[in-house]
Parts: C-alpha cells; structure tokens; sequence
C-alpha cells in the first residue's frame, strides 16, 4: 500500500470517526430500532400504552430498586420540553402539532393563561375542560382516560378518587382492548407526588398491582401484549427520594417585582409599561411573567437572581434580525444562546449559567457552533439535561402564548400562587433541572436509547401520530378528502358511548358556556345582580311604575285620545327625545284616563341617571334573553343514527382541480360570479353538518391550513351596546376548530369611520410589534369587516401601505358600502348610550360622526375618489345578508320600516348596497338569509358554522395565498381597465372648464352647508346658528331661480346649498348613476343638470330657501326625459313601483301647528303596469304619505302628474299655479298659512331595477305676471 494511500485512509478513518463521535445518540437510536425490529419480525402482538402522568425518572428508578415496575425490562429518561409541564409535553409526545400544524399547538403552557393578544391574564376555570374538547388536543389519543371533569379532586386530601381512576382504568382496558392498539392515561401519580405527604409509594404499590394483575389477566385470555409506559416529566423535591419526605419551600415574586420598580397587574389589560402578569398558579418550579414593556424583563429578572430561590431566568431577545435567547444564572452569569439549522452557539458573557463542558462554550473572538447531537450527548447526565435544544424548541414558540420571561426555581422550592391556599407542595415541575423535567419511557420489550425526546416516543414504540390520532386524523388540514360519489349519508354517533364522545357531549355544556357567556360577562353579571338585589331605589321605582300602571285606563285613553297621542309621534328625530318624553307626560296628564303614567318619570330620576348608570340593567335582560339560545344549542342533536350528506359531492370531487386553477389564474374566479358563491354554499353546509353530528368527526372536503393567519374582527357601529358579543362565538370558533390566531380589535361603534380607520391601523401596528418582538412570525392578517366595521376597514387600508401589505383579503359582511338610509333617519340618543354604556366614547367621537359615515352622499363621495385605491390595495370579498319582515329580530322590523327599503335588505343593509361597487373588482361570496344583528349571542343563527365558511372559502379561493396576491392585484388592475372601456358604467363625467356666470349669493344667507351632509324629510339641517331669512316680493321682486349653468354638480349644489338625501345610490358625477353636469344642446348654455340613475334612487334637497307658496305663486321647469320607465306607480293604488324619471317636491310646513309638514310636488309618471300613462294634471296620493314608521308617521305626501307618454325625448316648458295646485291637495289647509321650507329634485329606479336619464335646466319661482 503506498504512502499516500495510507494517508488518505487515515484521515478518513478519523473524520469517520469524528462524526460517530457527533451523532452517537442518532446512531445508537437507530440501530436500537433496527434491532427491535428485526427481533419483532413477524410478531403480531398487540400493543398497550400506558401514558402516566407526572412519573419522574428518579421515582421511577426508585421504584424498580424496590421491586415495582419489574416488567419494564428496558427504561429511558424522557427529557420534557421547556418549560417542563404536561400540556407542551403531551402534545410533543402525541404529535398534534405534527398532524395538524399550528392546529395543533398546546394553547398555553399551565390551566390560567395569558392571552397575548389581549395583553391579559385569561383566568376563566371553564377552560380547563373546554380546551380538552378540541379535535386537535392530544387527549383525542387516549382510549381510557378519567373524568377531567372530577380529576382535579385528586390533588385534595383523601384517596378515594384515585382508587376509582385505577379500578376504571383496569375494567376499560380488560373490557375494550380488543384490537392492535390501546392508550391508557393515568393521572393519579402526578397528582399523588404534588400533594400528598408520604403517599406516593403507596399509590405506586397499587398501580403495580393494578398492572401485573390487569397483564396476567391479558395473557390468560392470549392476549398478552408489548406494554409501554411513558411519562410527561419529572417531579423535583426538597429530598432525595426514598428518603424522608417533606414539603417544598414556597417563593413569591411580589417582592422581586416591587423591588424592580414595577406593578402586578392580574386582572385587566396590561396598558402602563410598569405592568407585569404572573399567571402560575401554585404547582410550579417555573413562573411564567408578561410584561407590557418587554425592555423591563432583564431588571426583574436580575432583582428575582438575588433571591435564594431563584435559580435561572431565560427569555427571547429580538433585535431586528438578530435573535438570541438570553440565559442569567447566579453570581451575575450570563449567556446567549443562538441557532441556524440544528446547530446552536453558546455564547458565554459572562460565567457559565448552563454549566455546560468548557470546550463547548463560545467566548469573542472564538465562536463555536455545536451540532445537535454533541450537544445531547454532552449534556445527558447534567444538571440541566438537553438544555440547548430545548431553550430554544421554547424560543420557537412550541405553545400559543409562550411567556415573556420564564424564572427558574431552585430544586426544593415551589411557587406560592393562587392554589397554595388549600394544598402544600411536596414535589413539583417546570423548571429546566433533570429532577423536574426527566419523565420516563419504558418497554417491556424493546431496547430504548440513552434519553429520549418527546417527539421520538412515538418512532420508538413504533406508531406514527396520525396512527394514535386515529379518531380526529381525518381532520388533518390540507386537500381534503377524496368525496366518494357513492357516500350520502354522516353518522351521527347518536348510539356512541365510548368514553371519548361521553366525555365531549358532558364537557360541551361547559365549552358552549364560553361561548355565550364570556367570565369578565359573568363577573359583570353576578356583580349588577348583586348590586341590584342589595339596593331599594331601583325597587321602589319599579313598585312605583306598577301602581301608576294599575291606576291608569290605557286602553281607554289611547281608544279616545288617538289624535292627540299621534301628534307625539310625527317626527322621529331621536335627537329631539327628551323633550319629547317631556310633552308625552304633559300630554298624558291632560288625559284623565292616562294621568297617572305622568308620575312615572319622576319616580326613576333619582335612579341611575349617571353615565353607565343603566349598564347592569343592560347586562341583565342581554343575558336573560341568551340564556334560551344557550339551552336550545347545548340540547340541540340528531334523533337518527344518519343524516343526509348536505355537500355536492360532484362539485367536490372537480373542486381541487378548480382550486388549482384559480389558483395560477384569478382571472377564472374574478369571471366567474357563480363559482365563489357555490363553493360558500358547499363549505357553509359542510360546517353546518359539522355541529349536526358532532362530536363524532367526518372527512371533510374543504379544509385548509391556516398557518401563520391571522383572523381580524372589525366591528360595526354600536357595538358597545352589546359588551362586544356580535360574532364572538365565531370568532371563538375560528380560533378553536380552524386554529387561526383570531384579533377582535376593540374598535369603538361611536366614532366615524375616519377616525376608526386610524384606530385600526394603530392597532394592527402595534399587534405587528408585539408579535414581532416576541419572535413570532409577521402576522399575515384576514379582516372581517362587518357592517360599519366593513367601511372602517376599507378606509383603513388606504391609510396605511404597510399595514395593506400585510392584508392578504379583506371580507365584508352586511356592509352599507353604499349607505344606509336607516343611519340618516333614526340613531340612537347619545343620552341612551351614555345611559346604557359606562365607557366613554373615545376623544372626538359621538354618535353624529359614526353614522354620517354610513349616510349614502358620504359613501359615494368615498367612491367617486377611492375606488381604484381600493380594488389595488388588497383582494376584497363581501357577503350579503336579506331577511323578510316575518322572520327578522323585532329592532330590524323597526329600522325596515324606518328604511324604507325597496328591495331586499337584512333591516340595515339593502343588498345591493352591500357590495362592492363594479370597479373594485370585488367577489361576491353570495347572500344569506339572515337579518343585520344575526350575530348576537341572542341568536338561533349558526354563526360559529357561518364565519368558520367564510374563512375558508377565502382561503379555497386562494385569497390567503401571498404567492399570488401580486398576481390576483394585477389582475383586478386589467379587469379594472377593460371595463372602465368598454362601458361607462363607472365613467365619469367631465366636469366644465367654468361657469357660464357669477355665483349669486343667497338670499335667505349661508346656512353653514356642507357638501357632505345630507337631508331628511323627518329632521330639519342644523341653520348653524342663525334663522334663515323669509323671502318675500318685496326683497327678491325677481323671484327664486335654481339654474344648471355651472361648471360641475358641486358648484350647482354650493350655489344653492343641495343636500343628498340619506338614501341615495349613485355617485356624484357617476355617468351612468349619479347626478352631474353634463352636455346639453337642447339648452341654452349647452349643459343641464343630468339625473342619472341605475337600479338606484337619488334626490337632493334644499333648505335655504323659505318662502310662502302665495307670494310666489307661478312657477316655471324646463327639462326632458331622456329615458322613462314602465310598470310604475307612485300611488297608493300601487299599480307598478314607486319609480319616477323625475319628481320635483315641495317641503311644505303649517305655520300655525308647530311645524307640523306636509310634501307636495310634481312627477313624470311613466307607464302602469296596465300599460297607461297617467293623465296629465292628475292628483295622486304618493305611496309613502302618511305611513307608519312604528316610531313616526311620514308627513301626507300629494302628487300632480306633469307630461306624457308623447313628450318622451323632447323638452319640457312646465308652467303651473302653485298655489291651485297645494289648495287641491290639501284643501283642508288655508294656503296662507303653509311656507316652503324645502325644495328636492329625485330620480329613481331602485325598485323596477332599471335606470332612468333626465336632463334639468332650470326652476323659478315668481310673481304671476302683471
């Protein structure tokens, strides 16, 4: 053999070597199960999994020493993670998170948790047992378990409750292992080693024999199977163990914080940067704190090392990219540990806090990388066992809400938390030593590796996750199932009895609780009971309102008094209420039968008048009115062994195949306006059939990974009066049965959209920040804009580049994107709120500025500038909501009255304001039935099945894809393009370089008028503060001319001081649906005033102008209808819809009655649905005179028809007699006492669904002449 050759095998054999020596663990491992498979080779044996809770590595070698535990011939440390603590542990083990991805995730480390995205502590008992009802949690694995329900018993005094959990466990697994594989769960040791004083080897002794009698048992019948025994951690003691038994050393961290100069903050949001959170609760080794201000974390810990009981203290550091974990031990230790791949740097500043070998410590100037598996072997036996690993597994985010700063405590001690009020610790874990974090697993057959982690278990025994997750496997996200045709019916389970589904149906009581009455609710609840029953004042008011009531004829009194009670209700200005209830009590007190009734007010002013003070009244009837939906849903379920699959599986089966091509082409969806809402159709039914059967799971189709999502509610206007419950049930589901991450943004339903968009740009910054700093990926969000929040939320984006960056969809739901005449018309108080709601509304916001934003000129006028802005800042869905009167809550029977909708519509909303205008390029998800407040808890509508489709759907369609949000853009960009050329359907039009003349002031003066405002009939516009000026012949002999000479509609509607009204559709200068200035050659300046509608309804009005019909008597129009409509009516006989091209009306108001209003005015009919045109000078009733309004009666309203069928497409020179023609209509009324205080030009074709074109050239209103 040659030199050289010799050299080169020489150094191979030594680089060989050197990586033996570095993956010996992965080596031994490995050739261990080759070996056990080979010697297991053609073994058929069944296997039984013990999962023992809390048995520790050193009880358990204890135990053997004594004599227990003999058949386990093989045994391994099982190293937990870190913290060490069941819930992070189970899941590693089980593999939950490997199946089903962030679904997957323990929630939190310990029972009382903190919520992260709240920034408070979540305290509530009941999730204790609701989280254990998830699909995705790890107890899903176990055949047997015992009642969680009853098991926290087992750390009280007395042995009873452990003696029954061994008797069950032994019968279930004598009775039900009958098959491959069985896993059976004990809690009984961890619960015996915490707190139970020299009780633990005796209970040991027992389950011992519990086992060999339970395994004789098993092989006598031929059943004898492979036993494993694994454990979750260890437990740590102030003893070695077999020795004398003592109780742990308690250690609070109150002192450490005060002397760290900061506040604990338990309850309540962290909101001060002084504020910590300490959520372990007693059976710690660990305490888990949360800080508002994470740059406060090193103080804390620094002042907890100079305490005895504190060992180490770790936590994330996040400085732009770089990213550290930060270790402090005593003596002032110091270290940093990072990581790239799986290897790790140990970064010693200052001693060694780890104690890890010298050789594997990096210091400047000398920086070392270690690989995975030296590190593991060189930390087998040391005090903190696999430390590197799990540090930074914990960084990682190996649970939901990982805390900011973890302290450690010495072996010995325990934390003194909440539970230490009624037990003593004796043992306890959560820290990094190996006493508290060594579990076991042990074999009775198969030769095991030298320490074990928690994902390894599984390999080892020789299952894979989806195996030992066999009931939920199913519901592993991704593609979905493959639909089978011949499939058409879901098990209900209706006859299960198997522990799992007898533990789910019990435990849902409990879950569905969260859902509908939230703790802080409750707490809130119990508190204004209490507080209620302990006081008299309300009680003697409420005695009081009995007897006035007994005491008074209602019935009479109203039967007599019609007229008179009616006149209270002949506006619905909300603003005007107080002196409304005024003039209600002076009124009833003039009516012997009712006088009584006047004493009722007086009775509850010395009640809770104060801000908020009518908050627990609130609270009470809320949760009064939810307890039967509570009920009605927890004892809802199927009576039959089946039901019908409600799914399409046709459609299902060609749905991946038209995934994918939406998917690389958002051209097919955004073409197509029937594919989105069937596949909502599909998933809503899918999610539905889901609660039909549950909690027995089925395959489902639509089903998709929502990593790295975050879920963002935006609520609507009001939302206070509600405690914040609208879709809180969903959101609740999105979280728990999708596992996205859900942020329900405290949004205040008081303020206007301009402000709210600011507050939801701040919020989704600093939630970005929050996340970001923790060492938590960049939050990718889906906004749920429902209602107002819809508007809030589109404007939002505009506001903020960054934040629309992160947006991969926006989804509106019920939202007026183009108004809401019901938030012109009606609004609730400000009084009322204040009464109703202690918070106060933010600076800058009340109830005038919410609703205005949903006014339908405010919402046109955002249109008309941001349409492009908003189709290119993110990809945008809406949903729509009708209801008829028969089936809406009563409140929305009221505002569809108050609307006066004239096409479908959920009693706030009408349909087609609640989408998108055409040029957003927008997709529609369809319309459910279902009013505007569906979403209450008070409610029968599926609402955590609703919200759970409409996330999905969004992510089938791909509009969760940041792949292909470019894409998707540039695609609505060209759609966008082609369609603005092809039609002009959002055209625009043009405005005139100037006016043809000067701008004339106006005589009655400025009324302070603003463009943006808009009019009701029922409530008069604010003069600004002065009295607008009676116009008369003697100050304006030339009359009062309105002409469409300007430049543009604006100039038009400045000169004369126009408002839109509250219902209007269109968008100013819209060609095709709104009002403009347009080209007009028929007219003498060659441009007119063009009123365009398209299945819309537009009118503006005036009020600057006052003036009695008498003194200008002769009026004069000029117009011509380009395009009329047939089938229409404005009467009362209703012979077609109430759609006109053109009605020109007068605001009349009686001079001697208060104010008291009527409407006259003038109307191109257009065809009946006889097919006759309505003749000429004929009087009609309008179809909307005195109707009833439940709160109000809309003034009478009289008509005169103008033109003929003949006439349509030529101009039009109307002259009338203004004052004949208001004596025909109300003859009633002397004339001179009448003034008009309002003047409205309106053009409608909202309910024919088709568009009218008129153009209007001038009004004049004059002397006769002479």
């Amino acid at each position: 053999m040659s030199r050289n050759l010799r050299r080169y095998l020489l150094v191979g054999l030594g680089a060989i070597a050197l990586v033996a020596i570095g993956v010996k663990g992965f080596q031994v491992a490995r050739d261990l199960r080759r070996m056990n498979a080979a010697e297991n080779a053609g073994s058929a044996k069944p296997t039984l999994i013990l999962a023992v809770d809390g048995l520790s590595w050193d009880v358990f070698q204890e135990a053997q020493k004594r004599g227990l535990f003999g058949r386990f011939a093989h045994s391994a440390p099982h190293v937990a993670p870190y913290p060490s603590m069941s819930h992070p542990s189970w899941t590693e083990i089980i593999g939950t998170r490997r199946v089903f991805g962030e679904r997957g995730n323990a929630h939190t480390i310990e029972s009382r948790w903190f919520d992260l995205d709240e920034m408070r502590i979540a305290d509530d008992p009941r999730q204790v047992i609701a989280r254990q009802t998830s699909p995705y949690n790890y107890q899903r694995a176990f055949d047997y378990f015992f009642d969680p329900i009853i098991e926290p018993l087992m750390y009280l005094r007395g042995e009873k409750v452990f003696n029954r959990e061994l008797e069950e466990a032994e019968s279930a697994i004598l009775n039900e292992f009958t098959g491959d594989r069985y896993v059976a769960y004990i809690a009984g040791p961890d619960a015996m080693a915490h707190t139970h004083l020299n009780g633990l080897w005796n209970y040991l002794t027992r389950l011992d024999s519990t086992m060999n009698r339970m395994l004789d048992t098993l092989a006598a019948r031929g059943n004898a199977p492979d036993v494993w025994m694994v454990s979750d951690h260890g437990n740590t003691a102030a003893f070695i163990e077999g020795e004398k038994e003592s109780y742990l050393a308690t250690y609070s961290l109150d002192d450490a914080i005060r002397r760290a100069g900061l506040i604990r903050a338990d309850t309540g949001r962290l909101d001060r940067d002084n504020q910590v959170a300490v959520v372990t609760i007693a059976l710690a080794s660990m305490v888990n704190v949360y800080f508002a201000d994470l740059e406060k974390r090193r103080k804390l810990a620094e002042t907890a090392l100079a305490d005895p009981a504190v060992e180490l203290a770790t936590w994330l550091e996040v400085r732009g990219n770089d990213k550290y974990v930060v270790v402090l031990g005593r003596g002032n230790s110091e270290a940093r540990i990072r990581w790239r791949g799986d290897s790790y740097r140990y970064d010693a500043i200052r001693g060694n806090p780890l104690e890890l070998p010298a050789n594997l410590s990096s210091v400047a100037g000398n920086e070392k990388w270690i690989s995975d598996s030296a590190s593991r072997t060189a930390m087998l036996h040391s005090k903190y066992p696999d430390a590197l690993h799990r540090i930074v597994q914990s960084a990682s985010k190996q649970v939901e809400n990982a805390p900011d700063l973890i302290i450690n405590l010495r072996d010995g001690y325990c934390y003194k938390g909440d539970l230490g009020q009624f037990v003593r610790m004796v043992r306890t874990h959560g820290s990094l030593s190996a006493h508290a974090s060594l579990g076991i697993l042990a074999s009775t057959s198969t030769r095991l590796p030298p320490m074990v982690r928690g994902d390894e278990v599984l390999n080892l025994i020789g299952i894979t996750p989806e195996q030992i997750l066999s009931r939920v496997a199913m519901l592993k996200g991704g593609d979905g199932f493959a639909p089978d045709k011949s499939r058409g019916w879901l098990m209900t389970g209706r006859q299960d009895e198997s522990r799992q589904t007898a533990f789910l149906r019990k435990a849902r009581v409990i879950a569905a609780s969260m859902d509908y009455f939230t703790y802080d609710v409750m707490r809130a609840l119990f508190k204004n009971i209490k507080a209620q029953a302990s006081g008299t004042s309300q009680k003697s008011s409420i005695d009081a309102t009995k007897r006035a009531i007994e005491r008074s004829d209602i019935v009479g009194g109203a039967k007599n008094n019609v007229d008179t009670l009616l006149s209270l209700l002949d506006s619905i200005d909300v603003k005007a209420l107080p002196d409304r209830v005024r003039k209600a009590e002076a009124r009833a007190r003039e009516i012997p039968e009712l006088a009584p009734l006047g004493d009722i007010r007086a009775t509850w002013k010395s009640g809770p008048t104060a801000p908020g003070g009518g908050e627990s009244s609130r609270r009470i009837a809320m949760g009064t009115w939810t307890i039967p939906y509570f009920l009605d849903d927890i004892l809802d379920g199927a009576e039959e062994d089946s039901i019908p699959d409600p799914r399409d599986m046709s459609f299902a089966k060609d749905w991946p195949k038209l995934r994918s091509t939406v998917s690389r082409n958002p051209s097919r969806l955004l073409g197509d306006s029937t594919l989105p809402i069937k596949l909502f159709q599909e998933v809503y039914a899918e999610r539905k059939a889901i609660r039909a059967v549950q909690p027995l799971p089925f395959p489902l189709v639509y089903n998709p990974q929502l990593d790295g999502i975050t879920v963002v509610y935006v609520p609507g206007i009001y939302g206070e009066l509600f405690d914040a419950e609208i879709w809180s049930r969903g959101m609740r589901s999105i979280r728990n049965r999708l596992g996205a991450r859900t942020l329900s943004l405290p949004i205040d339903g008081r303020c206007s959209s301009e402000r709210n968009a600011q507050d939801i740009v701040d919020a989704l910054r600093a939630d970005t920040r929050r996340r970001v700093d923790r060492g938590y990926a960049r939050p990718q969000y889906l906004i749920l804009g429902y209602s107002k929040g819809g508007v809030d939320a589109t404007q939002a984006l505009l506001l903020a580049p960054d934040i629309a960056a992160r947006v991969s969809a926006l989804v509106t739901l019920a939202t007026p994107h183009r108004g809401s005449p019901v938030a012109e018309r009606s609004d609730i108080p400000p009084e009322l709120l204040r009464w109703s709601v202690s918070a106060p509304p933010k600076a800058a916001c009340d109830t005038t500025g919410s609703s205005h934003s949903l006014w339908a000129s405010t919402r046109s006028t955002f249109w008309s500038l941001h349409t492009k802005e908003v189709a290119a800042a993110t990809r945008n869905f809406s949903l729509s909501f009708v209801s008829d009167m028969a089936s809406a809550h009563p409140w929305m029977k009221i505002t569809k009255r108050i609307g006066e909708f004239s096409e479908p519509n959920d009693g706030v909303v009408a349909l087609s304001s609640s989408m998108f205008p055409p040029g957003v390029q927008a997709v529609n998800l369809g319309t459910i039935q279902a009013d505007h407040i569906s979403g209450r808890l008070a409610s029968s509508f599926p609402q955590d099945a609703f919200l759970e489709a409409v996330v999905i759907t969004v992510a089938e369609l791909g509009g969760l894809d940041s792949v292909n949000k470019k894409i998707w853009l540039k695609e609505v960009s060209e759609r966008a393009a082609k369609l603005g050329s092809a039609d002009k359907t959002g055209a625009r039009v043009t405005p005139f370089s100037s006016s043809l003349r000067a701008r004339q002031p106006l005589p009655g003066g400025s009324t302070g008028w603003k463009a943006d405002a808009t009019f009701s009939a029922t409530r008069p516009i604010d003069p600004g503060g002065r009295t607008i000026r009676m116009l008369t012949p003697a100050s304006d002999p030339g009359g009062i001319a309105f002409r469409c000479d300007q430049s543009d509609m604006l100039a038009f509607r400045t000169e004369y001081e126009f408002y839109y009204d509250s219902s209007n559709g269109g968008s100013e200068n819209e060609f095709s649906n709104g009002f403009s200035m347009a080209p007009s050659p028929g007219s003498p300046g060659k441009r007119a005033c063009r009123l365009a509608t398209q299945a819309s309804a537009i009118k503006m009005t005036t009020a600057s102008f006052q003036f009695r019909p008498t003194d200008f008597p002769a009026l004069r129009m000029r117009f011509r209808i380009v395009k009329d409509l047939a089938s229409v009516d404005a009467g009362k006989r209703k012979l077609g819809k109430n759609d006109a091209a053109l009605k020109m009306w007068l605001l009349l108001e009686d001079t001697r009655l208060s104010g008291k209003r009527y409407m006259f005015g003038y109307w191109w009919p257009g065809r009946n649905v006889n097919g006759h045109f309505a003749p000429a000078d004929s009087l009609v009733e309008a179809l909307s005179s005195r109707r009833s309004l439940v709160f109000s009666t809309l003034p009478e309203a009289w008509l005169i028809t103008m033109g003929a069928e003949n006439q349509v497409g030529k101009w039009q020179s109307i002259e009338r007699n203004l004052t004949a023609d208001i004596r025909r209509a109300f003859p009633g009324i002397p004339i001179e006492a009448l003034k008009i205080v309002g003047i409205t030009l309106q053009s409608d074709s909202d309910a024919t669904r088709t568009s009218t074109e008129t153009y209007f050239e001038s009004m004049i209103f004059s002397r006769p002449a002479q």
